[in-house]
């Protein structure tokens, strides 16, 4: 692929690209088992990369090389990235993650390997669906019918007939970053925080407002809108 190649699959075909590794060597020694700081650098220069070519929309999630990662490496990289998938392995260590995320960190995902049938990944597409969870499906390479040989090529046929499948059933397909910032657990519009103050959320998000009472016998309140607070108001009236 070219870098006009990219920008054409984000900018016209809704495609997202990510950061993943580097170089060659990096990705193909894995993070398991790359020195930290050379772990790090790898990281830092792939999304360094991305920013200076144009590719932001998905510059905070990483996908860990080959799914490998030591303690120390993932803590260093959750303070550059919001989020990093590792791998689970296929029908024999099911991928299914919960949104949100139990672990933005550690997302799992499902690998389609060139022995995976379309009817097994049917079938884990069915198991999201009933489940309400998110399958994140790994395709290495899509390769034309008949010559997959190694076990991260996917022939197309029967890649189009997975993609048929979701378009069938009405799965939504999203990138990265909007499935690991989409929340579709509806929030209560009254909330109370830890120090007993009321929180009214305002039901039209197109109006950023929110309503706070405070606990106190004053009465006292205040009318936030986009993060600041504009007006307060106590027993003896309001102040702007």
């Amino acid at each position: 692929l070219t870098v006009e190649m990219m920008h054409e699959m984000e900018d016209v075909y809704g495609w997202e690209m990510v950061p993943h590794a580097f170089t060659f060597a990096a990705h193909d020694t894995s993070y398991a088992h790359l020195p930290h700081d050379e772990a790090i650098a790898d990281a830092l220069a792939i999304r360094r990369w991305m920013v200076e070519h144009g590719f932001t929309k998905g510059q905070d999630d990483f996908i860990y090389p080959r799914g490998g990662f030591t303690t120390e490496v993932l803590t260093s990289l959750k303070k550059v990235f919001a989020s990093g998938r590792s791998v689970n392995g296929g029908r024999y260590a099911p991928g299914h993650e919960t949104l949100p995320p139990a672990n933005p960190h550690r997302t799992r995902a499902y690998m389609v390997g060139n022995t995976e049938t379309v009817a097994q990944v049917k079938a884990e597409i069915d198991k999201a669906v009933a489940a309400n969870t998110w399958l994140q499906l790994i395709f290495h390479s899509i390769v034309p019918d008949g010559t997959a040989t190694a076990s991260t090529q996917y022939e197309v046929g029967k890649y189009e007939q997975i993609l048929a499948y979701l378009s069938e059933k009405g799965v939504t397909v999203r990138t990265m970053s909007d499935a690991l910032r989409h929340d579709p657990a509806p929030k209560p519009l009254v909330t109370q925080d830890r120090d007993g103050h009321v929180h009214i959320k305002n039901p039209n998000p197109a109006v950023k407002a929110e309503v706070i009472l405070y606990n106190n016998p004053a009465g006292q309140g205040a009318l936030v809108m986009g993060g600041e607070q504009v007006m307060t108001w106590n027993s003896a009236g309001f102040q702007m």
